[in-house]
C-alpha cells in the first residue's frame, strides 16, 4: 500500500510536469497564428486526457482539483483588482440594465425553445437557468494576454463576477419546483437558505480577507513581500472557501476588490505582477478543463444541445445589447459585449453535477432529465470553451482596447 502510494505520487508530480510544459507549449503555437493560447491548453488537456492518450486519467484529475481551485482564486481575484470604483461609478446603470435583460432573454429563449421540443419542463427550466452563468476563467485569461483595458473590458470584469451570482440564485429558486415535479415534494427553505449561506458567507470571507490584506500589505514596503502576501492569500482563500463549502471565485473577487480600492491606484501594479506570477498554475486549471473531454458527449448533445447552443448564444447577445441600448451606454459596450459572455465551465458544470447527483437515483424519469441536462452541459461547455475565448480576442481589438505590448 505505501509503495503504491509512492508510485502514484511520482506519476502525478509527472503529470504535473507534463501538463504545464505541453500546456505552455500548446499555448505558444496557438498563439503564435493569433489564436487564444487557452485553446491550445485545452487541446493538449484533452491529448492527455483518457478521449485520446489516457496520460491523464479520472484519478489523476480528482488529485489535481486542489490546483484547479486555487487557479479560479487567483483569476476571482484579477477580476476584484480590476473592479476599480473610479471606473465602476459611470457603468453602473449600464451593469444593472445588462444584467436584467441578459438574465431574462438568455432563461426565457432557453427555456422556451427547450420546452416547445421536449414538452419536459424540467429539463427546460434546468437548462435555461445554468445557462445564465459565464465562465469568469476563459474570459478573464484572453483579457489578461491582451492587455485589455477600457470600459468594455471593465464591464466584462464586472459581469462576469455578477452572473455567478445571479446563477445561483435564479437556480436555487427554480431547482426547488423542478424537484417537486421529479421527486413529487420539495424543502425550498432549506435549498434557498444553503443558497443565501453560500453567497452571504462568502461575501463576508472576501471582506475579511479584504481589509486583512489592505492592513498587511500597508506594513510591507518591498515589491516581493507584497507579492508573497498575495500568492499566499489566494491560497488560504481557497483552503477556507473548500473547508467551509463558499465560492472560492467570490471571495477572491470581493477580496481583490476591496484591496486595490484600499490601497489606492499607486499600489496596483504590485497587485497586476500576480496574474503573470501564476500562469503555471492558470495552464494547469485548462488543461485539466480538456482532460475531462469526452468525444462520445457530442454524439449525445441531440437536437436539445443545438438548441442550447444557439438559443444562450442569441439570448446573451440580444439581451446584452437590448440592456445596453436602454441604458444608453456606449457603442462598444452596446455592440460587443453580448459576444464576450458566451463561456461556460465551473459554476455551469457544479450545478449539472448537482442535478445528476441528486436526482439520477430517484426514478426512471428523474434519471432521465439529470443524464440529459448533465450531457447537455458537459458537451456544450466544452463548444463554448473554444468558441467564447476567441470572441474576446477579437472584441477587444475591434473596440480597441487591447494593449497587447508583444507578438506571439
Amino acid at each position: 500500500m505505501v509503495l503504491d502510494t509512492f508510485v502514484y505520487e511520482q506519476h502525478l508530480m509527472l503529470v504535473l510536469g507534463v501538463a504545464i510544459i505541453l500546456g505552455y507549449i500548446g499555448g505558444r503555437i496557438f498563439m503564435s497564428y493569433g489564436i487564444p493560447g487557452i485553446i491550445g491548453y485545452m487541446l493538449v488537456g484533452v491529448i492527455l486526457g483518457e478521449a485520446v492518450t489516457g496520460f491523464i486519467g479520472n484519478r489523476d484529475i480528482n488529485f489535481l482539483t486542489p490546483f484547479v481551485d486555487l487557479a479560479l482564486s487567483f483569476i476571482g481575484f484579477g477580476i476584484g483588482v480590476e473592479l476599480r470604483i473610479d471606473r465602476l461609478r459611470y457603468l453602473v446603470r449600464d451593469i444593472a440594465y445588462i444584467t436584467a435583460t441578459h438574465t431574462l432573454f438568455v432563461t426565457v429563449l432557453v427555456g422556451t425553445s427547450i420546452y416547445l421540443f421536449t414538452g419536459d419542463l424540467a429539463i427546460s427550466l434546468l437548462l435555461s437557468t445554468i445557462a445564465i452563468s459565464t465562465a469568469p476563467a476563459a474570459t478573464v485569461k484572453v483579457l489578461w494576454e491582451y492587455n485589455a483595458q477600457g470600459e468594455l473590458t471593465t464591464m466584462l470584469y464586472s459581469l462576469v463576477a455578477i452572473y455567478d451570482i445571479v446563477t445561483s440564485l435564479v437556480f436555487a429558486l427554480a431547482y426547488p419546483y423542478v424537484e417537486s415535479i421529479l421527486v413529487g415534494y420539495s424543502e425550498i427553505t432549506v435549498i434557498l437558505s444553503s443558497t443565501l449561506y453560500h453567497l452571504i458567507g462568502s461575501l463576508i470571507i472576501g471582506l475579511i480577507f479584504g481589509f486583512i490584506l489592505d492592513t498587511i500589505l500597508g506594513l510591507l514596503h518591498k515589491e516581493s513581500d507584497m507579492v508573497w502576501t498575495l500568492a499566499l492569500a489566494n491560497i488560504l482563500i481557497t483552503g477556507v472557501a473548500e473547508s467551509f463549502g463558499f465560492s472560492t471565485v467570490l471571495i477572491a473577487i470581493i477580496a481583490g476588490f476591496i484591496a486595490v480600492n484600499l490601497k489606492g491606484p499607486e499600489e496596483e501594479e504590485i497587485f497586476q505582477v500576480v496574474k503573470y506570477g501564476v500562469e503555471p498554475i492558470l495552464i494547469l486549471f485548462f488543461v485539466t478543463m480538456g482532460a475531462h473531454m469526452r468525444f462520445e458527449y457530442f454524439a449525445l448533445i441531440g437536437i436539445t444541445g443545438i438548441l442550447y447552443l444557439i438559443m444562450r448564444s442569441i439570448g446573451k447577445y440580444v439581451g446584452s445589447y437590448i440592456g445596453g441600448y436602454l441604458s444608453g451606454a456606449s457603442y462598444n459596450i452596446r455592440r460587443y459585449v453580448g459576444l464576450g459572455l458566451l463561456s461556460q465551465g465551473g459554476l455551469s458544470l457544479a450545478l449539472a453535477s448537482k442535478v445528476i447527483t441528486d436526482f439520477s437515483s430517484i426514478s426512471q424519469y428523474a434519471s432521465y432529465v439529470a443524464s440529459i441536462v448533465f450531457t447537455v452541459i458537459l458537451a456544450t461547455t466544452f463548444i463554448f470553451e473554444i468558441i467564447g475565448p476567441i470572441l474576446v480576442k477579437y472584441i477587444v481589438i475591434w473596440s480597441g482596447e487591447s494593449w497587447q505590448d508583444r507578438f506571439y
